[in-house]
């Protein structure tokens, strides 16, 4: 859970397991004042704890993708209540080779 001005951006989910426990789960937006919560969609579950960029407008995650891991994404929260994001990959797919084979 992390909190920027009146809104807390945090993920909801099953409780960190394994080796290096993470969680895993869907990001959810809250305002302080009124107490509503919304579910923030993103096209793939999230992996790790949220962080605000420093205007307060989005937030970077990991993001679980298939065959690639958890990869770092900037989450466009804005001020608006819509709640579908606007998901910009940070990182992107590891490259796979044949070296050490």
């Amino acid at each position: 859970m992390v909190t920027q001005g009146d809104r807390i951006v945090y993920v909801k989910g099953l409780p960190p397991r394994g080796r290096i426990p993470t969680i895993s789960g869907r990001l959810w937006l809250a305002d302080v004042e009124t107490g509503r919560e919304r579910l923030i969609e993103t096209p793939h579950q999230t992996a790790g704890t949220p962080a605000w960029s420093p205007d307060g407008e989005s937030a970077v995650c990991s993001l679980r993708l298939p065959n690639a891991g958890a990869l770092l994404h900037r989450i466009d929260l804005g001020g608006s209540s819509r709640d579908s994001a606007d998901v910009t990959a940070l990182q992107s797919r590891p490259r796979r080779t044949n070296a050490g084979r």
